[in-house]
């Protein structure tokens, strides 16, 4: 059967390339048309994630950097500990499931505290501070100051996200 139509597997994927954990980089072993052996694999995308192409398939690198390292696809989301989309280090990558991985991320653009996850109530001018976890939203209270509900985000957001709890 031919390998273009199988999924893709650790052992293929490292007959095809090599991953440098150190590094987070992708060499080419086996060159498609248009590659030279020893090539570096992949080109960044509008979204900042490096892209490479196996057997005619787009693959993120951060996930095939997790399958060349466990043999297995990443059953949830693959986060960026330091929210670097290209770094592919494997010490600056781990599983998340989606709710973790949006939590380590920026503070919003359009935020107009100056604090993650905490929000003016327009009708009463109060703040208070909020967060998500698994679709569900987590209030931590109502405050006359933005510092206050902020102080109220980090203990909530610690308790709800652990390692994962992203605070600026």
């Amino acid at each position: 059967m031919n390998s273009k139509l199988l999924p893709l597997t650790q052992s293929r994927l490292r007959e095809l390339l090599h991953y440098e954990p150190e590094t987070g980089d992708f060499y080419r072993i086996s060159a498609p048309s248009g590659c030279n052996i020893g090539d570096k694999a992949g080109t960044v995308g509008k979204s900042g994630y490096c892209r490479i192409i196996v057997d005619y398939r787009k693959y993120q690198a951060h996930r095939l950097a997790y399958l060349y390292m466990t043999g297995e696809w990443p059953p949830h989301e693959i986060d960026h500990i330091n929210r670097d989309r290209n770094d592919n280090r494997w010490c600056n990558l781990r599983e998340a499931t989606h709710s973790q991985n949006a939590m380590n991320s920026k503070i919003r653009c359009t935020n107009t505290t100056g604090y993650k996850g905490v929000f003016l109530d327009k009708r009463d001018g109060k703040y208070y501070a909020r967060a998500r976890l698994n679709r569900e939203y987590f209030y931590f209270g109502r405050f006359d100051d933005p510092y206050e509900a902020h102080l109220a985000y980090v203990a909530g957001v610690k308790r709800l996200h652990g390692e994962f709890a992203r605070l600026s």
